[in-house]
């Protein structure tokens, strides 16, 4: 499954651990792949992308703004190199699925992305119909999305 990548960022890798070390055994060719560090304004490094020779940037969508104020989209472009920009975390209810279609598109395995979108389909109306059925206390919760990630966030 990773033979189409060529980098990706060490996020995990930093942040969680135990998680890439889960991936890590199921996909022990990720240890080979080049894995970015990540700046403060989430950039990546153009020229250490360009030496990959992708032929597509997957960006995250909360990064936009930075790359586009450094211009990073325009100079992948002169390079013919496309960017786009994909998004499970931001705003996961509106672009989830539009991010499934689009890398199944980009990989041309459209069918196979709209089989994904089917079973999370499927997956959260059982989750709505139990739900419906038994009207549970609904209880407040707090979720830590990234507690820990950095000193600035999140406890």
């Amino acid at each position: 499954p990773l033979a189409r990548i060529v980098a990706w960022r060490n996020d995990l890798i930093e942040a969680d651990p135990a998680t890439y070390a889960q991936y890590l055994k199921a996909f022990p060719e990720l240890a080979e792949l080049t894995a970015f560090k990540g700046s403060e304004d989430s950039l990546v490094d153009i020229e250490s992308a360009i030496i990959q020779k992708p032929d597509v940037v997957l960006l995250n969508l909360e990064t936009m703004r930075a790359n586009e104020d450094a211009k990073f989209v325009e100079k992948l472009a002169a390079l013919d190199i496309p960017v786009l920009y994909i998004d499970f975390r931001h705003h996961p209810l509106e672009n989830t699925e539009p991010t499934i279609r689009l890398l199944g598109k980009i990989m041309g395995h459209e069918a196979r992305a709209e089989e994904i979108i089917a079973f999370r389909h499927k997956a959260m109306a059982r989750v709505r119909d139990v739900l419906a059925d038994h009207k549970p206390e609904r209880p407040k919760v707090f979720i830590e999305r990234i507690g820990g990630y950095s000193d600035d966030c999140c406890l």
